[in-house]
Order: C-alpha cells, then structure tokens, then sequence
C-alpha cells in the first residue's frame, strides 16, 4: 500500500529532521508546490513552518511504525 502524507512543521523557531523507521520518504511536494520529480531521501529536514507531501510504501508486514524526531 502506499500512502500520501501531509506534514507541517507547526513550529516557529526550530528546524526538525523526521525520519520513519525502516522506510525511505519519497517527497513529492513542498509548500503545496509540486516537484517534477521524487526525491527519495532517508530523513527529512524541515524549515518552521514549512510543508511536504510525501509518498510512503507499506512494508509486507502488518504492524505499527515509527516517525521518529531526529536530535540535531
């Protein structure tokens, strides 16, 4: 299954750096504007207030996963 995520950085201040255990982001959009291509990357950075739409692929198992907030 893969779904499209909608992140916002509420913050007002401070970057952070999103990663999602065991998965690449595959960002396909920033700021509502769209990429014409996908950027795979295995940890996003993002500015205060700034969005990305991302594109994320399920693994074969079921189960929960984890977005983690990575420490500068």
């Amino acid at each position: 299954e893969v779904q499209r995520w909608r992140l916002v950085n509420a913050g007002y201040q401070d970057d952070i750096r999103l990663s999602l255990a065991g998965h690449d982001l595959h960002v396909i959009a920033y700021d509502g504007i769209s990429l014409d291509r996908i950027d795979t990357l295995p940890e996003l950075l993002m500015a205060p207030g700034q969005r990305a739409d991302l594109l994320i692929q399920a693994g074969d198992q079921a189960g929960a996963t984890c977005v983690v907030q990575l420490l500068p």
